[in-house]
């Protein structure tokens, strides 16, 4: 099936539904629904009559008309406090207050004394702390709960950490909090609708600190950990959505600051013990804003700033070479391995004029290995204290536009400039090591809401983004040192830090559309919408390992210029342009049976797009890998489908994701409610997999040598001319259909490549999710929930090496 017909499809299909059911639920990623029931004295519903709500803040204001059980709805609203007025012949006029949260139906109802309708009766209600409305575990933060949790740094991502179900992610892989067992980077984090994501991993998209900053400019934030509702989709964890602030009636704003460092520190138990002295820390942060009327009950502005200056030190035990065993090795290459000279040399400099040599201790018993080496009798290696460290900073600048063009519609527009530098590694032999990032991001959102009548809204949200993070290290990194020297394997320092780590990383450019409507009628509630959101990709992941890996595995390789593995990348080029889109459609009925009940049927269709290499630089084998050919005369133009767009054999056409839920009130009871549901969810997929096929002959030739002379890199027996001349001799022969066997006997030092591949099409991860819960009120400031959530995953990519 094409995109254009499951397209055509998903839109035929929400045209039935919106012929079949008269009305729907309408909140969305940045709106909620006020919904109540109007009553006269002795309780009996009151049909027809007028209900106005008005904004506190802004002074907007809508009306609806009460149906046959006399329920109103207000859909898509703003978060924030509202005023409610309800009118009726023969009735004074009742007045209460209220507010609304992001994804929740706030339920204020309102009950009329007889009288004459020009009075005003000031209802005093107490909003319910439980959402009785539909089934959608969610947890919302208010303003003044934001700005009060205590939340080191202001990452805005540490709100979610403080929900049911929400555990802290302390082991290993990305993602800061996994929700109800689903991996971390299920999650979806949204400012005002727009994905804020890093596609590549499928992570918030934190800033140059790798903090997610903004805390100041956040008015709300809901998390949803079982989102039943149709809007909610693309991951299958917690749909975190995040509404900026505004600027109101009322001039607000705030100032505030933060500092902690070195004198507030206690050194580290390990420094004291080698005597390494307290490193130096410095942390300053700071927030301002400040928002109010340009014209009242019109136009509104809101600015704000924030930002980080640090330095966080790390504290490390070195292990370098002692002077007199570098004093016999330099020896014994020279009279073994001359060519292999020079490159010992400069690594011995760096080692004994790294800052703390001085305070080098010599191990006992020499070292790992040490023992073995019968030509060289003393300490091989030593040890001592470092605390290598760097500077970090980050700021923001943001300003939103609100403009209420009429009652009927209101608009917005947010832009956002977020400047950093990350302190990426910080290396404890040589500065010329230390890696950093310069990230510089630029992001905007518009919102338009338009209300047709009292019973039909629409709102559209239009955005746009572009980050950079791309990871180097000091410009004369190379010139100091070529290679990345991997001593761990001997419980050693590394030499040249993380060198073939870096460049790496990747430019992102996004824009985005989300649609939501929704037409209100009798007991039904009718919800229809799209999102679909597309991201230019330049990736860097080509440029590691450009400069070579070289792995000593044993003290005796080391001594004698020899590494158990040397490894070097060769890419046809530094970057790829990558391009990917996704979309999502819905339709949704929620059915008020009665005050105590309310159904929830949904249905959403996803489809991710294969991720597009625009230079058609993928490569994958051309059958399973349990089925390809094993004889080494086989050509590998044969064995390996290359120069392809696509960097998956395929995906899935359609992802269908029913949903189901329920919210039951016994006895109409507000303060009560069991809820429960049964959904199926999907993860897109993180572009990062697209590495793998993107990373493969011939359009990247990955070369590993064994037992080889590392430090060789002038003559053709050197580590260096033999990596190179193997992989030239795999890109020219690759096209004219060269072989295992024929570049064996033609290619001196040839290594046969690595390739990764794919079984079939990639399959979007799939998951049931389902809960029953029940909620109780116990005060005005208290409830007890006690609930059970589950879920099952199907179709999870599994790597296997």
């Amino acid at each position: 099936m094409t995109v254009k017909r499951f397209i055509t499809g998903l839109l035929a299909l929400l045209v039935i539904a919106l012929m079949m059911a008269p009305s729907l639920m309408a909140q969305s990623l940045v709106s909620g629904d006020l919904t109540g029931t109007v009553t006269d004295p002795s309780g009996a519903v009151v049909s027809g009559a007028t209900v106005t709500l008005k904004s506190d803040g802004t002074g907007q204001t809508r009306n609806a008309t009460t149906n046959g059980s006399g329920a109103y709805r207000f859909s898509l609203l703003s978060p924030g406090s509202y005023t409610v007025t309800a009118t009726a012949q023969g009735f004074s006029k009742a007045q209460t207050t209220t507010s609304i949260a992001v994804g929740q139906a706030t339920i204020a109802d309102v009950k009329l004394a007889v009288g004459n309708n020009t009075q005003t009766v000031e209802v005093t209600t107490t909003a319910p702390l439980v959402q009785a409305d539909n089934a959608d575990l969610s947890t919302n933060f208010n303003q003044t709960q934001i700005a009060n949790q205590p939340n080191g740094g202001n990452d805005i991502t540490y709100i979610a950490q403080t929900t049911p179900g929400v555990t802290m992610n302390t082991g290993m892989g990305y993602g800061n909090f996994q929700t109800s067992g689903l991996p971390a980077t299920s999650n979806l984090f949204t400012v005002n609708g727009e994905n804020d994501m890093d596609p590549y991993l499928n992570l918030n998209n934190s800033g140059a600190t790798n903090l997610t900053l903004g805390k100041n400019d956040i008015q709300e934030a809901t998390v949803v950990t079982n989102a039943y509702s149709g809007q909610y989709g693309q991951q299958a964890g917690a749909q975190v959505s995040y509404v900026t602030k505004s600027g109101t009636n009322d001039y607000h704003g705030n100032a505030e600051y933060w500092w902690t460092g070195r004198a507030m520190d206690a050194n580290d138990y390990f420094n004291n013990l080698s005597g390494t002295s307290r490193p130096f820390a410095n942390n300053n942060e700071w927030a301002a804003s400040l928002g109010g009327p340009i014209k009242k009950d019109k136009l509104f502005f809101f600015a704000d700033t924030e930002g980080i200056r640090y330095i966080v030190p790390s504290s490390q035990t070195v292990f370098s070479p002692t002077p007199g065993f570098a004093a016999s090795t330099l020896a014994n290459i020279a009279a073994t391995s001359p060519a292999s000279l020079p490159l010992y040399t400069k690594m011995f400099n760096l080692y004994e004029n790294a800052p703390g040599y001085n305070r080098l201790a010599p191990i006992a018993g020499g070292g790992t290995g040490c023992l073995d080496l019968t030509s060289f009798a003393g300490n091989c290696f030593g040890q001592y204290g470092a605390t290598p460290a760097l500077p970090g900073t980050e700021y923001i600048i943001s300003g939103r536009i609100d403009y209420n063009l009429s009652d009927k519609d209101h608009l917005f527009w947010r832009v956002r400039m977020d400047h950093g530098t990350q302190a990426t590694y910080a290396d404890p032999i040589s500065s010329a090591f230390n890696a950093a990032s310069f990230q510089p991001a630029y992001d905007g959102q518009g919102q338009w809401t338009h209300s047709f009548g009292s019973n039909a809204t629409n709102q559209f949200i239009y955005a746009g983004s572009y980050y950079r993070a791309i990871f180097t290290q000091s410009p004369d990194a190379n010139s100091v040192f070529p290679t990345e020297v991997l001593m761990s394997p001997l419980g050693y320092t590394n030499m040249g830090g993380n060198l073939v780590a870096f460049p790496q990383g990747r430019n992102v450019t996004q824009y985005q559309f989300v649609d939501d409507f929704s037409w209100t009628k009798g007991a039904h509630s009718l919800k229809f919408g799209g999102n679909f959101r597309r991201y230019d990709i330049t990736d860097y992941t080509f440029g590691q390992f450009n400069n070579p890996l070289s792995v000593i595995t044993s003290v005796t390789g080391f001594y004698d210029g020899v590494a158990g593995e040397f490894l070097q990348n060769f890419p046809s080029r530094q970057t790829q342009p990558v391009a990917l889109w996704g979309i999502g459609l819905y339709a949704q009925d929620e059915w008020r049976v009665n005050k105590s009940l309310k159904i929830t049927l949904a249905l959403r269709g996803e489809h991710n797009s294969n991720p597009n290499c625009n230079l058609n630089c993928a490569s994958y084998l051309s059958t399973p890998f349990l089925g390809s050919s094993t004889d080494p005369n086989t050509p590998y133009n044969q064995l390996i489908t290359a120069n392809q767009g696509g960097v998956f054999r395929g995906t899935d056409t359609i992802d269908w994701a029913p949903r189901f839920g329920f919210a039951w009130s016994p006895g109409g009871s507000d303060k009560t409610v069991v809820r429960g549901g049964f959904g199926i969810f999907y993860d897109a997929f993180p572009s990062i997999f697209a590495d793998n096929s993107m990373t493969n002959i011939p359009n990247l030739i990955p070369e590993t040598l064994f037992g080889v002379n590392w430090a060789d890199n002038t003559t053709p027996a050197g580590a260096w001319s033999q990596a190179a001349t193997s992989a030239a001799g795999i890109r020219n022969g690759f096209a004219s259909g060269a072989s295992f066997n024929s570049l064996t006997a033609t290619v001196p030092g040839f290594s046969a490549p690595n390739v990764n591949s794919f079984i079939g099409n990639f399959k979007t991860p799939r998951y049931q999710e389902y809960s029953l819960q029940i909620e109780q009120q116990l005060d005005d400031k208290s409830s007890m929930t006690l609930g059970y959530v589950g879920n099952h995953g199907l179709d999870i990519p599994i790597t296997n090496f």
